[in-house]
C-alpha cells in the first residue's frame, strides 16, 4: 500500500470519514491497490463512479486479476516462441564491458584536471581569510561553473576541489 494511501485510509478509519477517489477507473487495473482498498474496509466514493460500492470494487478486482493472468500468459507464450526461434532472453549480450572502473577512472581524471584549474583561485581566496561559503559565492559571481553540472558553487564543492588538489 502506498504511503499516502495508507495515511488517507488510516485517517478515514479514525475519523469515520469517507475516502474520495477521483478516478477509480484509472486504478482499475492495479490489483494491489484494489486489494488494499478492499482490505482496508474504509468507506469510499469514486467521483467517476459515484453509485459504485463494494460490489463494484469486487467486480473490478476480479476483472483486474483476470487481465493480469491473460497478460502473463500472453507474455509467457511470446517468450517461449522467441526462445524456440533462438532468441537469447536476458543476460549480458556482449555489449560494453560492464566493468565500471574504466569509466570511474576517466571521471576521476577529469575531476583532477578541473581541480588543477580552479583550486589556485580557491586557495588564494582562502588565504585571504574567506570562508568556504564566501569562496563559493565569489566563484559563482565570477561565472566559474562547477565541473559536473555547471551549477552554482557550494562550500562543500570548494572543499572537494581544494582536497583533490592536495592528492
Amino acid at each position: 500500500m502506498a504511503p499516502q494511501f495508507a495515511k488517507a485510509v488510516a485517517l478515514c478509519r479514525t475519523t469515520g470519514a469517507t475516502l474520495l477517489i477521483a478516478q477509480l477507473d484509472r486504478l482499475a487495473r492495479d490489483v494491489d491497490f484494489l486489494r488494499a482498498l478492499q482490505a482496508s474496509g474504509a468507506k469510499f466514493v469514486a467521483a467517476d463512479l459515484p453509485a459504485g460500492g463494494q460490489l463494484t470494487l469486487e467486480t473490478m478486482l476480479v476483472a483486474a486479476e483476470e487481465a493480469a493472468l491473460v497478460a502473463s500468459a500472453r507474455i509467457s507464450t511470446a517468450m517461449a516462441a522467441a526462445k524456440a526461434r533462438g532468441v537469447k532472453i536476458g543476460g549480458w549480450r556482449g555489449g560494453p564491458d560492464p566493468e565500471s572502473t574504466a569509466g570511474n577512472a576517466a571521471k576521476s581524471r577529469k575531476a583532477d584536471a578541473f581541480a588543477q584549474k580552479i583550486a589556485p583561485v580557491a586557495a588564494q581566496l582562502r588565504a585571504e581569510g574567506r570562508t568556504l561559503g564566501q569562496v563559493a559565492q565569489i566563484l559563482t559571481e565570477r561565472g566559474i561553473r562547477t565541473a559536473r553540472d555547471g551549477s552554482t558553487w557550494t562550500a562543500m564543492g570548494v572543499l572537494r576541489v581544494l582536497n583533490r588538489r592536495e592528492r
